[in-house]
């Protein structure tokens, strides 16, 4: 039993649920199920009306007696059971496999906001090649140009940390640095930024509905805030940027322990005997 708030795309087949089986341990006693939008006890509440990304349907998920098949746990009844041993015993349960998995996802967020300022950035600078204003191109005044060089600065950043952390969960490689959260976080951020920077740019004209900049402006918002808002990404990166480097210090030191006793200490030479004086 229980209320879904905000799911983004309800209407999908099925939905991956993180229900509580053993209330007294906390988070810990939680699991992840799969549940089909045909299994009896579940179905759609209030569909949300929001300012931005309107195509994506957001709505409550009711679940009422929802019963779900064994078969349908996540990682199977074994582990589960492992894990609420662990629990009980109170030994860490090492690293969040939800934290792990939203990690690998947040690139593919941080790459939807950096679509939006992409198409935000190259429509301004169609709108605004061509025009002039005094007789000078306006695309040659320092104003206009100071903001399309940060706006394409930033893009091009983003860029960068959205591909690193794509490439990264990809091959398997251990985003322990929240090298995904930057990606989701820098994009967001610049989404945002960008659209309202470029609004500002193109003057009264972009408050109008019929100039797609507003309606990037307002599909930017939701990147700041689904997904683990911008605050949130900044909490799990500096907590693992912390962890990582206590983690890299501590190897450090044990490599230099361990080739500090390796090494024989070095063999005293004999005094070499002064040669006897000349007669």
């Amino acid at each position: 039993r229980g209320l879904l708030g905000h799911v983004a795309d309800a209407l999908a087949n099925l939905q991956v649920v993180v229900a509580t089986v053993e209330p007294d341990l906390g988070h810990r006693g939680q699991a992840s199920f799969v549940v089909t939008k045909d299994n009896p006890g579940l179905r759609l509440g209030k569909k949300e009306s929001k300012i931005g990304i309107r195509a994506s349907q957001t709505a409550e998920i009711v679940l009422e007696d929802c019963r779900v098949p064994g078969d349908q746990l996540l990682g199977g009844e074994e582990k589960l059971q492992k894990k609420i041993e662990r629990g009980r015993s109170g030994k860490s349960s090492g690293s969040s496999g939800a934290l792990a998995t939203f990690e690998i996802t947040r690139p593919t967020v941080g790459a939807s906001a950096l679509g939006i300022a992409q198409a935000a950035y190259e429509w301004t600078l169609e709108h605004l090649a061509g025009r002039s204003e005094n007789g000078k191109p306006l695309l040659q005044e320092q104003r206009i140009q100071q903001v399309l060089a940060d706006v394409a600065t930033e893009i091009e950043a983003a860029r960068l940390l959205v591909w690193r952390a794509a490439w990264m969960g990809r091959n398997g490689v251990p985003m322990t640095g929240g090298q995904g959260s930057m990606s989701k976080l820098k994009g967001g951020d610049v989404a945002m930024w960008a659209t309202t920077a470029l609004m500002d740019l193109v003057g009264p004209e972009a408050q109008s509905m019929d100039c797609p900049l507003e309606k990037w402006f307002r599909d930017a918002k939701i990147y700041q805030i689904f997904e683990g808002t911008a605050e949130i990404q900044r909490l799990v990166v500096a907590r693992l940027q912390a962890t990582e480097y206590a983690e890299r210090l501590q190897y450090a030191q044990q490599v230099a322990q361990d080739n500090s006793s390796a090494t024989p200490a070095a063999e005293k030479k004999p005094a070499k005997e002064s040669a006897p004086a000349a007669a």
